[in-house]
């Protein structure tokens, strides 16, 4: 009978803890879930704490749906308004009012303007992905995977309001110099240092001859970056090559030349 509770307990809490995270998951909860009482839970494990560490899903402990959510709202509307005011003009007062939240429930979840605008290129972007991505390193996906990068990185760029933030923080520059490097870091730095890693690898064993993986990453997403910067955010109404035919070309031309000196 304690056995079959015991099991009843972890299906249930698995469900809620995934369903609503560690914190907005409580004991009483867990029990009504699992038809048993609070106290027969308290009686095979001493608290909540016990209970979750023995389910083994350690991922779920950070997950917060209500805080998520409430993050991802912020994000987009910050976004918004910044593209359209650009980043001197727009203030974190402006977005706690956009968002109806109050600037100290802003300050919450982010502690400067600064960090905000870091977090929309880290977070709302096809980038954040990155880490889920798996890259197998052989000689006969090599221009799959190139193109697969490619059309990442060119995703970044698909958001009206992303162009629109990145032309205005381009014109603040002088005023703002670290916005670069928040751009950067955020993105065309974090999809080099993660292609780096696969070109040298190929290059270690063999597959190919690359001497400055690093570079060799750079130059791939720098070409697209300026069809990006000359057909989308400098010339918004012409669009000369699609997506498909400029990654098509970038990776054909990488390819050859790496399979080539090998």
């Amino acid at each position: 009978m304690e056995k079959d509770n015991i099991s009843k307990i972890k299906d249930a809490a698995i469900n809620l803890f995934s369903q609503r995270g560690y914190k907005e998951t409580k004991i009483a909860d867990i029990a009504k879930s699992a038809g048993v009482s609070v106290g027969t839970i308290y009686v095979s494990f001493k608290g909540k704490k016990e209970l979750f560490k023995s389910l083994k899903i350690p991922e779920v402990g950070n997950y917060r749906p209500k805080y998520n959510k409430r993050r991802s709202e912020i994000l987009k509307i910050a976004l918004s308004l910044l593209s359209r005011n650009g980043y001197s003009d727009t203030s974190m007062n402006q977005i706690a009012l956009e968002c109806g939240y109050s600037k100290a429930i802003l300050y919450q979840y982010f502690k400067s303007k600064e960090e905000l605008f870091s977090a929309i290129f880290e977070e709302t972007t096809i980038i954040s992905s990155l880490d889920n991505i798996e890259i197998k390193c052989t000689n006969e996906n090599l221009e799959e995977t190139f193109k697969k990068m490619g059309y990442i990185f060119m995703k970044m760029f698909e958001n009206e309001d992303r162009l629109n933030l990145i032309r205005v923080v381009i014109a603040e520059l002088p005023k703002f110099p670290q916005l670069e490097s928040i751009m950067c870091d955020c993105g065309i730095n974090k999809v080099t240092e993660k292609f780096s890693k696969y070109l040298k690898e190929l290059s270690e064993r063999g597959i190919i001859n690359c001497s400055n993986p690093q570079i060799t990453a750079r130059s791939y997403f720098g070409l697209l970056y300026s069809f990006i910067i000359t057909g989308k955010v400098i010339n918004q109404m012409k669009n000369e090559f699609s997506d498909d035919e400029i990654v098509s070309y970038a990776t054909q031309l990488f390819v050859n030349f790496l399979q080539r000196n090998n």
